[in-house]
């Protein structure tokens, strides 16, 4: 494949390619949900955890030239909000 023919994740999109990178993957068997957008729900001895993972960029979720810790700030919210979308997970 010619770099003029290679796919993108611009192509593709965020859940493209999730779906491309676990296509030939098998969830364990701790795996509750997932994975998705930016988190999972595994099972763990003592009940469930969200694990969690996101990337910030300039230009895309915050303006260019914000200072630290305004994008600090963000960071923590957008953690905030991806666990809370995963609460309402339920057996």
């Amino acid at each position: 494949m010619s770099k003029d023919d290679a796919i993108t994740v611009s192509d593709v999109g965020e859940f493209g390619l999730i779906a491309r990178v676990t296509a030939e993957l098998t969830p364990a068997d701790t795996t509750l949900l997932g994975p998705g957008d930016d988190a999972a729900v595994v099972r763990a001895a003592d009940g469930r955890v969200v694990a969690t993972t996101d990337m910030l960029s300039s230009a895309w979720n915050f303006l260019t030239g914000t200072i630290l810790p305004e994008a600090a700030g963000l960071a923590v919210v957008g953690a905030i909000f991806n666990y809370a979308q995963l609460m309402s997970f339920r057996d």
